[in-house]
């Protein structure tokens, strides 16, 4: 039998036991591993199920749990590893990932500001979410636009005053004074 069909039988074989209930406990499940084969069967203790312990289908016991047993002691430290590889500049942390297991998944995004902005560096993590705004370049001409501001040309301005009082009207004097103004036009460059 393979490997592979093992793991299915024993699997099957755990997942019928524990929808039978024949885990009354709730605690733990026991079974049976085979020396020969490593083959695993299911026993309930409070059932009476043993494992073999003599001849020649000798069984040792386990018991498989959902909770974690105690902690054991703390083993000895191993050897040093290798060195990394390391980063040779933040650069090289540009689309790493990010927020990994979330549902904000994205990835690192690095802006880095010109000197005249204070070189502020910025790390952002970039998701589907991410709003991001890139202002449009400016628009230039070929040849360039000249902007020339309109002239424009009134007619001239006529009004008509009284006489200045230089003391008694003359009452025979009719005609009244002509004032012309002509417009002049300047232009700003």
């Amino acid at each position: 039998m393979s490997c592979a069909a093992v793991g299915v039988v024993v699997a099957g074989t755990l997942t019928v036991a524990y929808a039978a209930g024949s885990n009354s406990g709730g605690e733990a499940l026991h079974g049976c591993v085979s020396t020969r084969t490593g083959m695993l069967r299911v026993v309930d203790p409070q059932r009476g199920g043993r494992c073999a312990t003599r001849g020649p289908f000798q069984e040792y016991a386990i018991a498989l749990s959902q909770a974690a047993s105690l902690t054991g002691p703390t083993g000895p430290r191993g050897p040093r590893g290798p060195a990394g590889d390391g980063i040779e500049s933040l650069d090289a942390l540009q689309g790493l990932p990010c927020n990994v297991g979330s549902e904000d998944e994205g990835e690192v995004v690095i802006r880095i500001l010109p000197p005249e902005q204070g070189s502020v560096v910025q790390m952002v993590c970039e998701t589907d979410a991410t709003v991001t705004y890139t202002p449009p370049p400016p628009i230039t001409a070929d040849p360039p636009i000249v902007v020339v501001p309109p002239t424009t040309t009134r007619p001239p301005v006529t009004t008509t005053q009284p006489p200045v009082d230089e003391g008694t009207p003359d009452p025979t004097t009719t005609l009244p004074s002509t004032i012309t103004i002509e417009p002049t036009v300047t232009t700003s460059s």
